[in-house]
């Protein structure tokens, strides 16, 4: 992931750059990003091993970005950011940089929160979760690898998302500054008597009521579990 801005980054909206060319750092800082013209979209083509590639971005768009030590094979190894604005220099249109807004992996922010909620932390992430962060920068919209959805799971809602077993998802948002972790954690323990355990990759379903907001594996629930109703629901 992205490194995690020092003490001293007190807006933590410095410029950097992960341009897939090592010989080039000339990325802006925020204040002259913000003086360029805005790019409502971009579509770029690329061709590799005779196989035509496009690509079409625009703001608000999750993106994988390719980390400076290597070329992930997984999705959940890239750096992953949301796309806040495109912006090139006046005259230079293939010159482009992106405002992004970064997601932290649970393991990074569970280094900088308290002992309790980086044990909860650590104790209940998906292998497929991050975390919205408040940490900017801008990046080469060459270090972009493609545009990638990430799923917003909220634990109280009545309709959540329909997320891909291999789908990206985040639940957390994260103040730097602040080192505050929004909200925190719930106590996510199989309310089974038998078990009383929690593994994070494997299924359970959440009784949503405010009465209970309780969790279950599916292999503890046994029969109890309707399978044609909401996934989230205990019957």
């Amino acid at each position: 992931m992205p490194q995690y801005p020092s003490e001293q980054d007190s807006d933590y909206e410095t410029g950097s750059s992960t341009d897939e060319d090592p010989e080039e750092d000339d990325s802006p800082s925020i204040r002259e990003f913000e003086t360029w013209p805005e790019r409502g979209r971009i579509v770029a083509h690329s061709k590799e091993n005779d196989v035509e590639n496009t690509l079409t971005l625009t703001r608000d768009d999750h993106v994988l970005i390719v980390p400076q030590e290597k070329h992930p094979e997984q999705a959940t190894d890239f750096w992953v950011a949301k796309v806040r604005a495109i912006r090139s220099p006046p005259k230079e249109n293939r010159n482009l940089w992106l405002k992004v807004q970064w997601y932290y992996h649970p393991i990074d922010v569970a280094q900088h929160v308290s002992k309790a909620t980086s044990l909860s932390l650590g104790y209940s992430s998906h292998k497929n979760e991050f975390i919205f962060s408040d940490h900017f920068d801008i990046i080469s919209f060459h270090s972009v690898e493609r545009t990638i959805p990430v799923y917003r799971y909220v634990e109280t809602s009545f309709a959540p998302p329909n997320i891909p077993a291999d789908g990206l998802w985040s639940r957390y948002d994260y103040e730097l500054k602040t080192r505050t972790l929004m909200p925190n954690p719930p106590s996510a323990d199989c309310d089974t008597l038998k078990c009383g355990a929690y593994q994070p990759d494997t299924e359970m379903r959440m009784c949503p009521r405010e009465r209970c907001m309780r969790w279950w594996h599916v292999r503890c629930l046994g029969d109890t579990v309707d399978a044609s109703e909401d996934d989230n629901v205990v019957q």
